[in-house]
């Protein structure tokens, strides 16, 4: 089957909500597509605040496990893009659910370990500036500072 968003978003369903033996095989497939190169692509789709949060949850899941296991399938030339994609992210999920945006603070901590010294050499100074609660006005301010720990926590 074909790692689309649709499949994707049926198979997270079935591991959810079925039983035990349809659990399995959906867990097999999801992990084979978390491995797959096509991988990088579909977790914005997936990330869609029009999909159920056991969806966004996967894709946030497959974004750390991309960047924790198979970081050197990116060119340098699209860590900044890359970058980019998961701060405005952890923005667009700054309120909710918690559980997904636990999972893109974790995935941005591990982009950090792998770009800092070299690429991106202000990482801290440049999180610590942006998280600030004036620079999200539409985020409580208390979601900003934890936001901010959740990352420099797990760093």
């Amino acid at each position: 089957m074909e790692y689309t968003a649709e499949n994707l978003e049926k198979a997270v369903t079935v591991f959810y909500r079925t039983e035990a033996s349809q659990q399995a095989e959906a867990h097999q497939w999801l992990t084979e597509a978390q491995n797959s190169p096509q991988a990088w692509s579909f977790v914005w789709d997936l990330l869609h605040p029009q999909r159920s949060s056991e969806v966004q949850f996967f894709a946030a899941t497959t974004l750390h496990t991309k960047i924790l296991k198979y970081w050197n399938e990116v060119p340098i030339d699209h860590y900044e893009i890359l970058k980019k994609r998961i701060l405005e992210s952890i923005i667009s999920f700054a309120m909710g659910p918690k559980i997904v945006l636990n999972r893109l603070c974790i995935a941005l901590s591990a982009y950090i370990i792998h770009t800092v010294p070299i690429y991106w050499p202000k990482a801290f100074e440049e999180l610590v500036s942006s998280f600030q609660p004036q620079h999200l006005p539409n985020v409580e301010p208390e979601r900003v500072v934890w936001i901010l720990l959740e990352i420099l926590t797990v760093i």
